[in-house]
């Protein structure tokens, strides 16, 4: 019992002495909490959609405090009527005052209200592309304004455009006349500015304005390309890598110029000069571009563009860089880093200029320097040969033939003219030298002397070969040829393969007519053997025509060596054509030698151009074969008179000409039916030769016309 008192008194006692402890501090006032909408403030905004500010409740020293939701309690327009408000947003499109009213859960909050000022304050906007702008300005040329449109609701009443110049930051801005809404360029230095002013009904107002650098060099001359003997060119040109380091120089010119282009290459690598501020980008009024490189180094240097025309620059000394105009437009000519920039006759911005000692790296020696000249836009009268000889198509005899042809891929390769070695009577050749290891490349013959060679049967040029090695030659896509070691071996091409139902393509893979040969490709392929510093060389390209047949009857003369000019194989990798007069039938001279370079059992000799087209008049058309091997195979037509082909000795295979027509079954290779008043591109058929070696080989003798009655 004495326990229980003794607690309820120390209780009490307790208490007593919180209360007088709270008497003693004066007591503690509840904070005030408010929604902190800022007072006796008038927030702008312009039309359209607006998103609701939000805000919290806070006590008397600004503290948020949790557990308090505000929400918007309403949204009055100047009108007085209440606005709809959809996911914290209003639309707003007549200006005035609008009063938003906030509210708090929890009581003791008052509501709070925010005043918005809507109206129309921004200015219209002025859509241009400003990469369209020029990069500069040149002294002399007179520019359009530039095409812009204005939107969000000018009032083109109060819009207007106008040109000033500034000749530097400390100077006024001088007004230039604008006529036609044109204006011309009479500074070389300082900046012209263009002022695109803007408004609307509502007043608002913004001036535009774009800034174009003011340039240009001494004197405008047409036709130069780049002003690299004086200060301007520098600023022409720039580099992919910056490993090139540029600058005008008076230390080196070409000729009489005040002064060169300089490129300094501080450490080895690669790096190229892009043609950036040209004055006359457009060049397709004229033939070449020529440059002058003065290469200040004690070794030989490459030079050409992206990824033509390499030449090779002498030490100590200046070299003339030529570059047709009508490549440029012909050839893939890129950016060098950039996909998509190709570069053409109307526009040689970004064309491409490199250096180079080492074709596999693409790099130049740290510590070289080279001097470029100025580089002009020139038109030169068309070279002749010396003296035009009939039927002569390409002139590799004399230093013209140079002027005719240039390579598809220009580094592993170097095309010159040579006295040293030459075909029967000629004077020279065109001598092919290896550059660097590379089996395959393409001799374009770009501007033939006769263009139009429909008169002609084939085309024809020799090679000599002065190594041990072999490759092949043709065109693309016919004529292939295995050039022999240690001699001359003639190629020859079909005229007939020029044309839309042809084979023969330029580089780009459209067909070649045989009006119009320019772009022929001379094929090179399976040079992998050429060792750096060998060559070949090539006779002149003459035209020929084939010898007529020495019988009525003759459908093609296998007898005689003119029959190469008038068929081809459907397939030229696995088998060869050759005239042999080691073997013949009966009287005859001799026979076409098929030789099987691979083992394939199939293959099509075509016979192009026959020496009778029109075979109506015939039963049948008839040829032997020789088969030296022990092996037998077949061969016929498409698809017709299948004859086995005995082993060790001739065979007789007869076509029947009732098979030709749109009701029979002989077709050439693409499946159309042959007619027989003109059986060109009828397919003599091999098949089931897959027992023959490499090396073995048969024959066909002349093929004839026959009748029932009276046979060859």
């Amino acid at each position: 019992m004495m326990k229980k008192r003794n607690f309820i008194l120390s209780f009490f006692l307790l208490l007593l002495g919180t209360l007088f402890a709270f008497a003693a501090c004066g007591g503690e006032k509840t904070k005030e909490l408010r929604i902190n909408v800022p007072e006796n403030t008038v927030l702008e905004a312009e039309l359209g959609a607006y998103d609701i500010p939000k805000y919290d409740v806070v006590d008397s020293d600004g503290l948020i405090m949790a557990g308090y939701l505000v929400e918007v309690e309403s949204v009055v327009g100047p009108d007085g009527k209440e606005v709809p408000v959809s996911y914290g947003k209003i639309n707003v499109s007549v200006p005035g005052i609008y009063v938003i009213t906030y509210s708090a859960s929890g009581e003791g909050v008052k509501n709070a209200s925010l005043k918005v000022d809507f109206g129309d304050r921004i200015p219209p906007t002025v859509n241009m592309d400003e990469d369209a702008l020029p990069k500069f300005y040149i002294s002399g040329f007179t520019y359009n304004l530039p095409q812009y449109t204005i939107s969000d609701g000018p009032d083109m009443s109060k819009c207007w455009v106008k040109v000033y110049y500034k000749a530097n930051s400390d100077s006024e801005r001088v007004e230039v006349a604008v006529e036609n809404s044109r204006f011309e360029v009479e500074h070389n230095s300082g900046k012209y500015i263009i002022v695109i002013h803007v408004e609307d009904a509502a007043g608002n107002k913004k001036d535009n304005e774009y800034e174009v650098e003011a340039t240009g060099p001494s004197e405008i001359v047409e036709g130069k390309i780049l002003y690299s003997d004086e200060k301007f060119g520098v600023s022409q040109v720039k580099t992919l890598w910056n490993n090139f380091q540029l600058s005008y120089s008076t230390e080196k010119a070409y000729d009489n110029e005040a002064g060169a282009l300089k490129v300094t290459v501080p450490s080895t690598g690669g790096d190229y000069i892009i043609l950036d501020r040209i004055i006359e980008s457009d060049v397709s009024k004229y033939t070449h571009l020529v440059i002058r490189i003065y290469n200040d180094n004690d070794h030989e240097v490459y030079s050409g563009y992206c990824w033509f025309g390499d030449i090779t620059l002498a030490p100590n000394a200046w070299t003339e860089l030529k570059i047709p105009v009508g490549d440029l437009d012909t050839k893939n000519v890129t950016h060098p880093a950039v996909a998509g920039i190709v570069i053409n006759s109307e526009n040689i911005t970004n064309l491409s200029l490199r250096l180079f000692d080492d074709y596999e790296k693409n790099t130049v020696e740290g510590g070289s320097t080279f001097y470029l000249s100025a580089m002009y836009a020139v038109t030169e009268a068309p070279s002749e040969p010396e003296m035009v000889v009939d039927d002569k198509i390409a002139y590799f005899d004399e230093a013209f033939g140079v002027e005719q042809v240039s390579l598809y891929w220009p580094a592993p390769h170097k095309l010159s003219y040579d006295t040293s070695v030459s075909y029967e009577s000629e004077n020279g050749s065109l001598k092919v030298e290896f550059l660097s290891v590379q089996a395959d490349n393409y001799v374009i013959l770009d501007t033939p002397w006769i263009k139009d060679v429909s008169a002609y049967d084939y085309l024809v040029f020799r090679v000599y070969n002065p190594t041990k090695h072999t490759f092949s030659m043709g065109t693309t896509w016919a004529a292939d040829t295995e050039i022999a070691a240690e001699g001359w071996t003639e190629v020859k091409i079909p005229v007939n393969l020029f044309g839309a139902a042809g084979s023969i393509t330029d580089m780009s893979g459209a067909k070649l007519s045989a009006t119009d040969i320019s772009k022929l490709p001379l094929r090179i392929f399976g040079a992998g053997s050429f060792a750096a510093g060998e060559c070949f060389y090539i006779s002149s390209v003459f035209g020929g025509k084939a010898a007529e047949p020495i019988e009525k009857n003759v459908v093609l003369n296998f007898d005689k060596a003119s029959a190469l000019d008038r068929v081809t194989l459907h397939w030229g990798d696995p088998n060869k054509l050759s005239y042999d007069t080691s073997v013949k039938y009966e009287g005859e001279d001799g026979s076409l030698k098929v030789e099987f370079l691979s083992v394939q059992a199939d293959n099509y000799v075509i016979l192009n151009t026959p020496c009778i087209k029109d075979v109506s008049a015939y039963d049948y058309l008839v040829f032997r074969v020789y088969n030296p091997t022990k092996h037998t195979f077949s061969m016929g037509t498409t698809w017709a008179a299948d004859t086995e082909i005995a082993a060790e000795g001739w065979t007789e295979v007869k076509i029947p000409v009732n098979l030709f027509g749109a009701a029979g079954s002989i077709t050439d290779m693409s499946g159309a039916k042959l007619s027989a008043t003109d059986i060109s591109k009828l397919p003599l058929r091999i098949f089931g030769a897959g027992s023959f070696a490499i090396g073995e080989c048969f024959y066909i003798s002349a093929v004839y016309g026959i009748n029932e009655i009276a046979e060859k």
